[in-house]
């Protein structure tokens, strides 16, 4: 039997009702419906600049490469390396970054990959990703509360009272 969900991030800025048999379903609906009219959340996961899906990648297990009061700058620790060393330890966190993301999708992660290092051959800052990728990369990342934050998943049941209250 369906029931009917209410969705919405973590802020409530985003609502969505959608019909479903559970709420696993229902997360997926959201999903679907999602990457077809938020750009925004689409270009967060196709874009290589920061913030995007690509500063989780952009990291070692100190922190951001990025010099976070100048992100045009390295931080300090990669400034002190030779450009080749820095080139290739950024290269390796990043490859093991999306590794780890994408460990359930290896094929994700290489099509992320792939595209990665077009985008750097091209100068371009986004990928020209595969509507598949699109869908299950959003779900991936929703999954892990990126970008949205924790979904409020609220089942409505109208069955006895004709108003239901929901508090954020």
């Amino acid at each position: 039997m369906s029931n009917i969900y209410l969705i919405a991030d973590e802020s409530y800025t985003i609502l969505i009702a959608v019909k479903a048999v559970d709420e696993k379903e229902a997360k997926n609906y959201f999903v679907k419906e999602i990457v077809e009219v938020d750009d925004e959340f689409v270009e967060y996961l196709t874009e290589f600049t920061y913030p995007s899906l690509f500063g989780n990648f952009y990291q070692d297990h100190i922190g951001p490469f990025y010099n976070m009061f100048n992100p045009e700058e390295f931080e300090e620790r990669l400034e002190q390396m030779a450009m080749d060393d820095r080139k290739e330890y950024i290269s390796s966190w990043i490859i093991k970054n999306t590794t780890e993301f994408f460990k359930d999708a290896p094929e994700l992660g290489d099509e992320y990959l792939r595209q990665l290092r077009k985008s750097n051959e091209e100068n371009k800052f986004a990928g020209d990703f595969s509507k598949e990728f699109i869908e299950k990369t959003a779900k991936i990342a929703i999954q892990n509360d990126f970008y949205y934050g924790k979904l409020n998943i609220i089942k409505l049941d109208l069955e006895n009272e004709p108003v239901q209250i929901i508090k954020k």
